[in-house]
């Protein structure tokens, strides 16, 4: 069956904002990105051009998506693709809010969740693993996002930021540990609530978070321990996302990370990405 695909790499933009429309500094920033996922595509499979005045022809297709967006299903529904089963916008807004996945417990030590300015202060004022705290709002993607502060400091511009988004976002407060190593684990769940996980990848990540490159971890990259926890991880995952009412792709994020003491520690589950990720047709390939 043809195929034809909305990539949707700004998903995140309408999740945090249902008003939020697309401009065009922000269509050429997803268009610089198609190539880096050109992987999910098969021969045959064609792209659905993201300006709703750029005619295209689905003829009945298949329609793909990156994230199943009320805007994305739009799209496809304007251009006369088969529409995909999907999960509610209720349900795909929430398991991709970085609360869902904060509250599955796997977090680093002294994190919290805050949605006010004076929770916000207070856990900025505490003396965190290293000299920063992240900041980090309800909704983002490859870094965006995010803000670092340092212990006690309650810097204008970054309580300026923090006030647009407690209340509408929340934010997730961790400290900014020394990242020796990046990881992803891709996996898709059914409606019925069936797993199935790829193997554990590197991410190759800018110093701002931002993604560049997916390879297959090797027995030097990750330890056994490492890869069982990453797993587990990938299936507590899985198991919370079909409960919330989820199906489809998701990945994971994890990391290697090292203490005070330079002892090396394994955070397994940073977030839930629930939709297509970077690297996702590489690290579901490798298991098939």
């Amino acid at each position: 069956m043809s195929r034809c695909w909305l990539l949707n790499l700004d998903a995140e933009k309408e999740l945090a904002d249902p008003d939020w429309r697309r401009t065009e500094r922000d269509r050429d920033k997803v268009v610089a990105r198609i190539p880096t996922v050109q992987d999910l595509l098969e021969e045959g499979d064609r792209l659905v051009p993201l300006d709703e005045d750029e005619r295209f022809e689905a003829n009945g297709s298949q329609g793909m998506v990156w994230c199943p967006t009320s805007g994305a299903l739009q799209r496809l529904q304007q251009v006369g693709a088969r529409l995909p089963e999907v999960p509610t916008q209720e349900v795909l807004r929430r398991v991709n809010h970085r609360r869902f996945s904060f509250e599955l417990g796997v977090t680093l030590p002294d994190s919290v969740w805050v949605n006010r300015i004076p929770d916000l202060q207070s856990a900025v004022a505490r003396a965190p693993l290293q000299q920063h705290w992240l900041l980090k709002r309800g909704f983002g993607f490859s870094g965006n996002g995010n803000r670092k502060v340092r212990a006690g400091s309650s810097g204008n511009s970054v309580m300026r930021w923090a006030e647009r988004h407690l209340e509408t976002e929340g934010i997730l407060v961790e400290p900014l540990v020394a990242r020796l190593a990046d990881f992803v684990l891709h996996g898709q769940v059914s409606r019925e609530g069936e797993t199935r996980l790829g193997v554990p990848c590197v991410q190759v990540c800018t110093a701002e978070g931002r993604w560049t490159q997916t390879r297959i971890a090797q027995a030097d990259d990750i330890s056994d321990e490492e890869a069982a926890l990453f797993l587990k991880a990938g299936q507590q995952a899985a198991d919370a996302l079909h409960q919330a009412g989820y199906f489809g792709p998701f990945g994971i994020d994890g990391f290697r990370w090292r203490d005070l003491e330079q002892g090396e520690q394994f955070h397994p589950l940073v977030e839930i990405n629930a939709r297509y990720t970077m690297g996702w047709a590489t690290g579901m390939a490798a298991r098939s």
